[in-house]
């Protein structure tokens, strides 16, 4: 088993991804945290994840330690939350409304130990994909933020055709609304799954079991490594796994950077940040 990856901070101060690489227990993981709009930093939530999966070993079951991982972030967040925000009544989760908590999607893996297949767990927009031995990729994780982050990208150019001089500042400042309303969704038949240390987190984050017959590569990424897009091309998500499987990580985080760079305002490539954290594991098997 050969295993390629990329970490690397975007623009903010602080990497708020967090990456697994757990050979003895074959548990690998891309994980993206994301800070609550009241400042709860989003790698309280990424690193608790993180911490957890770390643990684990050979036998060890992966979504029993997820879910072992989420009751955590909770206890952690109910705790960072009186230090630096404000006294809670009951000292609960769910005192915090959910545009104020760290939050974390991830796209975690634990091979079988004969080789046989694979369990996973996903949330959020990080992605798992699989390539076979007959050159097809298979997207095995649905993105549910970026329908609802196109609804910002839409009010962006919107406002950048009514003027075009705005400033990307100003930008952010008049779409905010719409990434505040968007935080209220999550965890809701109306939104998205994300792990947010509540108990509703569990009822829509995604896992199984998927069988390796016939698959030669196993790629898990954060959005960070998504392939920059008009917004008109096919599947964006398949582009950036075919990219990985073709030429490996590290011409895909060459690519990536490229666009950013050639693109700094945003016009080229719509994006809600210029440059976002990157996480990225390609495993081939043997």
């Amino acid at each position: 088993m050969e295993i390629q990856k990329v970490y690397k901070k975007g623009d903010k101060p602080i990497n708020e991804d967090c990456i697994v690489v757990n050979e003895r227990a074959k548990v690998f993981a891309a994980i993206d945290g994301a800070t609550g709009l009241a400042g709860v930093p989003g790698y309280l939530a990424s690193r608790t994840l993180q911490e957890e999966l770390e643990k684990m070993k050979v036998t060890d079951c992966l979504y029993e330690y997820m879910k072992q991982a989420n009751k955590r972030l909770g206890l952690n967040m109910v705790n960072y939350y009186e230090e630096k925000i404000g006294l809670l009544d009951n000292k609960s989760i769910e005192e915090i409304p959910s545009k104020l908590r760290s939050t974390s999607g991830i796209a975690a893996v634990k091979i079988e130990a004969n080789g046989k297949g694979l369990n996973y767990v996903h949330a959020g927009d990080c992605m798992l994909f699989l390539k076979y031995k007959n050159g097809e990729t298979q997207k095995f994780t649905y993105d549910g933020v970026s329908y609802f982050e196109n609804e910002a990208i839409e009010a962006m150019i919107e406002l950048r055709e009514k003027n075009p001089s705005i400033s990307l500042k100003e930008i952010g400042n008049q779409i905010r609304p719409i990434l505040l309303a968007n935080r209220d969704k999550l965890n809701t038949p109306d939104g998205y799954g994300i792990f947010d240390g509540s108990g509703q987190a569990l009822n829509y984050i995604s896992y199984g079991r998927i069988s390796l017959q016939q698959v030669q590569k196993i790629l898990l990424v954060s959005d960070g490594l998504l392939l920059p897009s008009k917004g008109n091309e096919r599947d964006e998500w398949l582009q950036t796994a075919e990219l990985a499987f073709r030429q490996g990580l590290n011409s895909l985080l060459e690519e990536v950077e490229s666009r950013e760079e050639q693109d700094e305002e945003c016009r080229v490539y719509p994006r809600i940040k210029t440059r976002d954290d990157k996480t990225g594991i390609l495993i081939e098997l043997s």
